[in-house]
């Protein structure tokens, strides 16, 4: 097994509940924010996944590429579909990384680092977000909430 297999396993265990997460809002809880200034439940999904996507080109090419173009993202069956879009595309990213590259210094956030570092960013910054959207999802008033983690 490659070490981007060995993190996607890793990472797949926490990706995979976002999904479940979203699937307990509704279209209108997509424009909550819970306070002025802060992401809507839209931005935040957008978020996790754009900056992932950024994270994993980083470690694969040392470069840090972002997303510009925002999907619609104005129901649950929208969010559903860019969820599952943009996790096979990251899957793919990732697990085309050799463990040569993983091993390999890259520049991230103006710091020498070994690329591997920039998927644990990414799974560290999946993990707080998400964190963040179980909280949304209890605000607009969901009751059953997924696991945070699927083994």
């Amino acid at each position: 097994m490659t070490k981007a297999q060995t993190f996607l396993q890793q990472f797949m265990a926490h990706r995979s509940v976002l999904p479940d997460l979203i699937a307990t809002m509704k279209d209108k809880d997509l424009s909550f924010r819970p306070w002025d200034g802060a992401m809507t439940t839209a931005d935040l999904v957008w978020h996790i996944l754009s900056v992932s996507h950024s994270m994993a080109s980083a470690a694969a090419t040392g470069q840090f590429e972002r997303i510009t173009d925002k999907p619609d993202l104005t129901t649950i069956e929208g969010v559903q579909r860019i969820v599952r879009e943009r996790t096979d595309e990251l899957h793919n990213l990732i697990d085309a990384i050799p463990d040569e590259q993983l091993d390999a210094t890259i520049e991230l956030f103006g710091n020498q680092v070994p690329a591997s570092a920039a998927l644990q960013l990414l799974k560290d910054h999946e993990i707080h977000h998400k964190g963040q959207l179980f909280v949304y999802a209890r605000m607009c008033g969901a009751e059953q909430m997924p696991m945070f983690i699927k083994r």
